[in-house]
């Protein structure tokens, strides 16, 4: 690798982290803004989409947020993360029927994904579907019996 694509992935990663620190500050906008700039080096990057998509969403912006995700997954329409943050972005926006279509993409991939497993029952629980969710969950107790998370979710479903 050249020291040139080097420093266009360090500083991709610089801009990533520091949307990443402004986020956790709820400085969304400024976020944004470095996230564009990341994107200005790297139109193409998935992770920079999938968190430009995510701040975006944050912003209020769902349509723009969703044709982004749409966009990194025609670049890469097995990036696990990227999935899992699309659905839940669609399971927060109530779009729920394609919330599960895309967690259903994700376990293909990714079946023993307890993040993945986790945000699909979420979905499911809006839909009442208690079955599933319990499935999910116990899935997800297999694999990570001492999450936390995974826990208290469990037992709010029994």
């Amino acid at each position: 690798m050249s020291s040139n694509t080097e420093a266009f992935g360090d500083r991709i990663n610089n801009l990533i982290n520091q949307a990443d620190a402004l986020v956790d500050i709820g400085q969304y906008e400024q976020a944004q803004k470095s996230l564009r700039q990341a994107l200005d080096i790297a139109p193409y990057n998935v992770e920079v989409l999938r968190q430009y998509a995510k701040v975006t969403a944050n912003l209020g912006n769902l349509k723009e947020a969703f044709a982004i995700f749409d966009k990194a997954v025609e670049i890469n329409p097995n990036n696990v993360d990227l999935l899992r943050n699309y659905g839940a972005v669609l399971t927060d926006a109530g779009d729920l029927e394609e919330a599960i279509i895309i967690f259903k993409k994700a376990i293909v991939i990714a079946p023993n994904d307890v993040k993945v497993l986790s945000s699909y029952s979420k979905a499911l629980r809006s839909i009442d579907d208690i079955e599933g969710q319990f499935y999910l969950l116990e899935r997800s107790m297999q694999i990570q019996p001492n999450n936390v998370k995974t826990q208290k979710s469990y037992v709010i479903v029994l």
